[in-house]
């Protein structure tokens, strides 16, 4: 069970997550477990947006249909300066825009990449506890991100994105993780669907039965892409198992003390909000 959501049982087959047309018509805003939402581009907009203390914004959607979105003030956007934004788009190709669209791009970066890079110091760079808070990465990985644009293997994302977003939660528990995504598009499905591993167990048929509940999939073994996506996906569960059983578990209980005091994490958010860094 997540939260007050029953877990349902599995699917049998993956090719059973095809869905008709319509069934992209769903709230601007969908809560998939606690504290963590899914959403499309209207959802930037929706008047429930300001509602939520959203703090981790991952788009999943091609990065300057996103930014374009961002750009247009008419449409209400107003984020604060300490929301960290993220754009997962794995085939991410600069040369493929024009000067204008560049300009929105660099200026995108100048912003969101300032947030990241002060969270990334602050909590992961300078932290020699972190293990003690969050589990590790496969050994050529490194939790640190340099841009907050994504590109490349899925598989490293997710567990750089999960990591992250798991450390964050622990830093404060009451903020939310928005995913954006849109129906034909299988990326963001891909980050709850990993998620949903990291944080319940649950296997990749577990995960798809549960989030067809709550988001329209369209999942299609047939197709390249998707094929590729559901196979990140088994790889990720595969190793995420592997490291989390040979790990001290989150918060291991003879370093409580550690969680709590002015060196550990919890501390450093204290020291954070304060200004006393």
């Amino acid at each position: 069970m997540i939260g007050n959501y029953p877990m349902r049982q599995d699917y049998t087959s993956l090719d059973h997550h095809h869905c008709s047309p319509n069934d992209h018509l769903q709230p601007a805003l969908v809560q998939v477990c606690p504290s963590i939402y899914y959403g499309n581009l209207n959802s930037l907009s929706d008047r429930s947006f300001a509602n939520h203390n959203f703090k981790i914004i991952v788009n999943c959607l091609p990065t300057y249909k996103f930014l374009n979105r961002l750009d247009h003030q008419s449409h209400g956007v107003s984020l604060s300066s300490d929301v960290i934004v993220l754009s997962l788009d794995l085939g991410f190709d600069i040369n493929k825009y024009s000067e204008h669209e560049k300009q929105l791009l660099d200026e995108f970066t100048s912003t969101y990449n300032k947030v990241l890079q002060n969270f990334m110091s602050f909590f992961v760079t300078y932290n020699d506890n972190i293990s003690n808070h969050i589990h590790g990465l496969p050994n050529n990985l490194n939790l640190n991100l340099q841009h907050p644009i994504l590109t490349g293997n899925l598989k490293n994302n997710l567990f750089k994105l999960i990591r992250i977003i798991k450390l964050f939660k622990i830093i404060n528990s009451s903020i939310e993780v928005l995913v954006v995504g849109e129906f034909n598009e299988n990326c963001s499905k891909a980050l709850l669907i990993g998620y949903l591993m990291d944080n319940y167990n649950y296997n990749l048929n577990a995960c798809l039965h549960y989030l067809s509940g709550r988001v329209a999939l369209n999942f299609n073994s047939n197709y390249y892409n998707d094929l590729l996506i559901l196979e990140n996906l088994k790889k990720f569960y595969r190793e995420n198992s592997d490291i989390k059983s040979g790990s001290s578990v989150l918060f291991n209980n003879k370093d409580g003390k550690r969680a709590r005091d002015d060196d550990g994490v919890c501390g450093k958010r204290a020291r954070w909000e304060s200004g006393r860094v």
